[in-house]
């Protein structure tokens, strides 16, 4: 099965949190035979708002050159697309659902008033895209959400479904 994986922190073996429990993921689904794909920032970019910069609407990224300040690195046994301008990355993963062509497309949970990758996934392949849930701040809903978005929560809906990282989360989800 091949399989992208968008997340808007750093991505990497010296990463935290939830990057480092994906990382755990993707490497065990590409041992298991899986081609996997990562887009992210680079660990060179602070630690929240990585997509902050990001033009809104998104969708006009003519004038970025999606290849420009990224790169297609194997880190082990997984694809990454590495960037270090937001902007361009955003671009970059769109090119990578069309070039790629995964099976699914699995989205991090973002900051839930942005959700830029998770549009973008939702307007490019809604039937492929699931939303992955590692902890009740950073969904877009809910009494726990740091941010809760109407926005967000329609593109969750969206999805053609949710991971969550524990029994808790699949609860919470479920309420």
């Amino acid at each position: 099965m091949r399989l992208a994986f968008f997340q808007d922190f750093p991505h990497g073996l010296n990463a935290r949190g939830d990057s480092r429990s994906t990382w755990c993921l993707i490497e065990e689904l590409a041992t298991q035979g899986h081609e996997c794909l990562v887009v992210a920032p680079s660990l060179d970019l602070p630690s929240c708002g990585q997509w902050v910069q990001c033009p809104d609407p998104f969708h006009d990224l003519s004038f970025v050159d999606p290849a420009e300040e990224s790169s297609l690195l194997a880190l082990g046994p997984v694809l990454a697309l590495i960037g270090s301008y937001s902007a361009k990355l955003t671009a970059a993963a769109a090119g990578q659902i069309r070039d790629f062509d995964p099976d699914w497309v699995l989205v991090s949970s973002e900051y839930p008033q942005r959700m830029v990758l998770m549009q973008l996934a939702i307007e490019v392949c809604p039937e492929r895209t699931l939303y992955v849930a590692h902890a009740t701040q950073k969904m877009p809903f809910g009494p726990l959400s740091f941010a809760a978005s109407s926005s967000g929560t329609a593109l969750v809906k969206k999805a053609a479904g949710v991971i969550t990282v524990s029994s808790y989360l699949r609860q919470y989800v479920r309420r």
